[in-house]
């Protein structure tokens, strides 16, 4: 069994809003988590987009709209009380992103490892989509070992559909 983080549960702050959706061309799904202008955000690359498309970003908003880099990719986006609007910058092209408020089923989890995180995206419809990490150039799909219900602020996946078990928890933004 491999341990990439604690299980039990984490109460999300009243503050915290995800945003979840695709990737505009491409196979890969975007989270952003908001509180008090601190965002942490997940892009996701699926199996065409895996190594190019899959990044963790972090920082702060002014005025509602924030421009983050991260490896070789740059989010910018713009919120508003039910989306967020913006791109994802990669190799000069510009991949639009307009992701909505994540229902009860939806949202962004992951498990901090020492050189990249593990995360996991889920849209309202059920689609989920997660990457495991050993370093920046080493990762694997994730898959969750059940569904997720509501309010599911633990998930157990299974690392490359079948290798070992991680726990990943539902992110705060304010979560370092």
């Amino acid at each position: 069994m491999l341990l990439v983080g604690c299980s039990g549960r984490v109460a999300l702050s009243e503050g915290d809003r995800t945003y979840v959706g695709r990737l505009s061309g491409t196979d890969a799904l975007v989270a952003v988590t908001v509180n008090q202008g601190h965002v942490r955000a997940y892009s996701c690359g699926g199996a065409s987009t895996l190594a190019t498309r899959t990044q963790w970003f972090r920082g702060d908003l002014s005025a509602n709209r924030g421009t983050f880099t991260a490896g070789t990719l740059t989010l910018d986006l713009e919120l508003a009380a039910d989306r967020v609007v913006g791109f994802i910058e990669a190799s000069g092209t510009k991949e639009p992103i307009d992701l909505r408020l994540a229902g009860p089923r939806g949202g962004l989890w992951s498990a901090p490892a020492s050189h990249c995180a593990t995360g996991l995206i889920a849209l309202d419809d059920g689609t989920t989509q997660g990457a495991y990490c050993v370093d920046a150039n080493v990762r694997a799909q994730v898959v969750p070992v059940r569904p997720l219900m509501e309010g599911d602020d633990a998930v157990e996946v299974l690392v490359g559909g079948d290798g070992p078990r991680a726990t990943l928890l539902r992110v705060r933004a304010t979560t370092p």
